[in-house]
């Protein structure tokens, strides 16, 4: 990333983490690190999948809202109103 890039990301007052094509992070910003309490954690190139657990809200849950990273990942595709629970892998509570 160009400096630029780096500072407008890390400025943005909602969580932002942005990942490669191999889903590795490389940026999260403190609103995003704040979010999941991964203040000290090391989580640059880890996969995303290593470092947060997504899980949908309803109980139906429709097959491609089950893994939803790579539901988008894969396809391009938003996945449009649907509630989920986002939790740190590293947060003991």
């Amino acid at each position: 990333f160009e400096l630029s890039t780096i500072n407008v990301l890390s400025s943005i007052g909602n969580g932002v983490i942005t990942i490669n094509t191999q889903k590795q992070i490389v940026l999260i910003n403190g609103v995003a690190r704040d979010l999941l309490g991964l203040r000290n954690e090391k989580v640059y190139e880890k996969t995303l999948e290593n470092v947060i657990t997504i899980k949908s809200a309803a109980h139906n849950t429709p097959n491609h809202v089950k893994k939803p990273i790579a539901y988008v990942l894969n396809t391009g595709k938003q996945i449009k109103s649907h509630d989920f629970f986002i939790r740190s892998k590293f947060r003991k509570t």
